[in-house]
Parts: structure tokens; sequence; C-alpha cells
């Protein structure tokens, strides 16, 4: 269990990810843990509400990373709702699979890797905010991506077992719990 933005949201974290802000600057609204050995990452947001309804929300919210990593390819494998703690006001939550294919640091289309997305919403309406968690694993690293000689060296990229990591992932975003609720102003 760490404790994520000032100890006001505790969750429990792989022990095999490490946080970034301790050598890189993250935007306040964010807290990055990332792999010391893969490209995984996990990152829990802040955000304020979108527009959209239900599961379309956590869509527009896929397609929103997609555009900004200028993903080459994405898709979405499923979405469907998960039970929460609803005692903290979660309205709703629900959870998606999908991939998309990315270069790492906007390095050219032929570094392109392979992601797995887990993604999941908890909208929080009494606190007019949205909750994203995003794990990405990485499938296939490209031999012309920066990733590549790291990855190569710490042993390849782990087995996705998509139904093992995506049950894994909603335990993760189940064990979320808001300790103070002032992080919401």
């Amino acid at each position: 269990m760490v404790e994520l933005f000032g100890g006001a949201i505790h969750m429990d974290v792989p022990s095999s990810l490490v946080d970034v802000s301790q050598f890189r600057e993250i935007p306040d609204h964010q807290e990055v843990y990332a792999s010391k050995t893969s490209d995984q990452n996990l990152i829990v947001e802040i955000l304020e509400p979108v527009k959209q309804k239900n599961h379309e929300a956590l869509i527009y919210h896929f397609e929103q990373v997609a555009e900004t990593n200028e993903s080459a390819e994405s898709q979405i494998v499923s979405i469907e709702p998960i039970d929460i703690n609803q005692s903290f006001g979660v309205d709703q939550a629900f959870v998606l699979v999908g991939s998309q294919t990315v270069a790492k640091f906007k390095e050219q289309r032929d570094a392109d890797n392979l992601i797995c997305v887990f993604m999941a919403l908890l909208r929080v309406s009494r606190f007019k905010a949205d909750i994203l968690v995003t794990m990405n694993l990485p499938v296939r690293i490209s031999e012309k991506s920066s990733s590549f000689e790291s990855v190569r060296e710490t042993g390849g990229i782990p087995q996705v077992d998509i139904e093992k990591d995506k049950s894994e992932f909603v335990a993760v975003v189940e064990s979320l719990v808001i300790k103070d609720t002032g992080l919401f102003g």
C-alpha cells in the first residue's frame, strides 16, 4: 500500500514498480510508477470530469491518450463495469483493455512498440472528478526503439497474459481508497 497525492489516496502498487517522481518531475494531478526492467508503468490521474457518459468517458480518455502518444494504431478489446468501494463517492467504474502502437519519446515511426493498455475510470461526481488509472504493458519492443537494448539486457519483455494481467490490474484499482477528500478542492 502506497500513499498517493500526499497521502490523500492509498493504493496497492506492485512492488516491481518505482515512484518516477524520485528522478523526474511529474505534474501535480498525476502519480507515475514504472518498472526498472521493462517499459511497464502505472499512472494515476485526477481529472476534471468529461462530458461523455458511462463507458463512453473511458473511450474518450483512451482515444485522447492514443492521440497524445501519436499512436499509429489503437484498438479497444473490451470495456466492462467493475465494482469498487462506493464509500468515497464513486458513482461508476469501468475497466478497458486495449492496445496501442506507439514510438517512445516521439521516435521515428519504425521504432513503434506494441503496448497492452489497461485503463480504469472511476467517476466521482460528488467531487466533480474523474480518477483515471492506466497500466501499460509492453508486448513487443521494436529493435529501433530506445528501450530495446535495456529490455534485452534485463531478459526481455515479460509475457502478457491478458486475463491474468487484467485481473491483477483490477485488484490494484479496487485497492484504491480516498483518505482525504480535500484533494478534490
